[in-house]
């Protein structure tokens, strides 16, 4: 067969992503589940991701959606990184971080200054101590034992990431300013269990839907630590579930029942702006394929740093940045290409939608 064009990559991915076909707000959550996760290390740029694949959102109705219905969970997920997941979906994340096994890692714990039997017990006694009613940081630590309490005030996070993988805490709803953690099982009532094998299959299998076509190499990326050998033996153990495609200079695979969708597709016709840390940015391989030359580093920043983008038919056309002041949303826009009246007027109908959702007029600098 022919080669997958780069528009058909980029329309099957849009799609997926629900950027051509957003959802209404009551469906949020569907959202956050088809793009496997967004990445919440900054919760508004959380809230602006699901805006960008949604119609008619508030931010209340993510605050909602978290903290009321407990329909999302956010949680330290991939890389070690801040997401809000379905929650519908944690047994499955759960079996799979499960896995995760960096702590039990000689180098880890000399590190941290840990033996293997006090991290087994920590996390233990953190899923003993935890209930859906949400302990501050210092009331986590005072769980700890006491010469680990110093270190748990003073790092972020580094003690508590095993005891996420674990599947015995997540982050709960903040007390004025501090943030709490509470116990999943009691937080979510989630008692279902998933198989441990089968658990990260399933993720290869919903990291194709919505990033495909992809290789081995891709989904080591996304799931963290980039290593190709675990990655490789998913693949092999999917084949006989998975189509080898041609696309953009590479063999990379999808589901084989979203094969000839990737070929029927329409070429794009959309135009998004979406924010700093958006995971179809952070995500899209090989990148090249979707950025013009020379703008690399303006997108990928140091620090893994990942810059807001305007999105024109799947391809970064440029930058954007927004300020809010006492009384107005100031949007500033540089784009990378020309400037058309069809590219105008996407952009200017993104920031007005921004605008709804900040609850701000805006001032478009283009």
């Amino acid at each position: 067969m022919s080669p997958i064009t780069p528009r058909q990559v980029r329309a099957f991915r849009l799609a997926r992503h629900h950027l051509t076909n957003p959802l209404p707000a009551e469906r949020l959550t569907e959202v956050v589940a088809a793009v496997g996760g967004v990445q919440a290390q900054v919760m508004s740029a959380a809230e602006l991701a699901i805006w960008a694949r949604s119609e008619g959102l508030s931010r209340e109705n993510v605050q909602e959606s978290l903290w009321q219905r407990r329909e999302l969970v956010k949680t330290w997920c991939m890389r070690g990184t801040l997401h809000l997941l379905s929650a519908a979906d944690w047994p499955v994340w759960s079996a799979a971080l499960a896995q995760r096994a960096q702590w039990r890692r000689p180098a880890w714990l000399r590190w941290f200054g840990l033996t293997l039997e006090e991290m087994e017990e920590l996390i233990a006694t953190l899923g003993a101590g935890l209930d859906a009613e949400g302990k501050t940081r210092e009331e986590v630590a005072a769980l700890a034992p006491a010469h680990l309490r110093e270190s748990f005030l003073a790092g972020w996070g580094s003690h508590l990431k095993p005891a996420a993988y674990q599947g015995v805490l997540v982050f709960g709803p903040n007390r004025g300013r501090n943030v709490t953690f509470v116990n999943p099982k009691a937080w979510l009532d989630a008692t279902e269990e998933v198989d441990r094998e089968e658990a990260p299959r399933e993720l290869f299998r919903r990291f194709l839907r919505a990033y495909g076509p992809a290789t081995h190499q891709d989904f080591a990326q996304w799931w963290g630590g980039g290593i190709a050998g675990p990655a490789r033996k998913l693949l092999r153990s999917l084949e006989d579930e998975l189509e080898p495609v041609e696309a953009e200079g590479r063999q990379a695979w999808v589901l084989a029942g979203d094969a000839e969708l990737l070929r029927s597709l329409d070429p794009p016709r959309s135009i998004h702006l979406l924010p700093v840390f958006d995971v179809y940015t952070l995500h899209y391989r090989p990148r090249e394929a979707f950025l013009p030359p020379g703008v690399y580093d303006r997108i990928y920043r140091t620090a893994g740093w990942i810059s807001p983008v305007v999105l024109v038919d799947g391809a970064v056309a440029g930058v954007w940045e927004h300020k809010k002041r006492a009384r107005r949303l100031d949007v500033r826009v540089e784009l990378f290409v020309r400037e058309t009246k069809r590219l105008r007027a996407g952009i200017v109908r993104e920031a007005k939608r921004l605008g709804e959702f900040l609850e701000l007029p805006v001032e478009l600098q283009l």
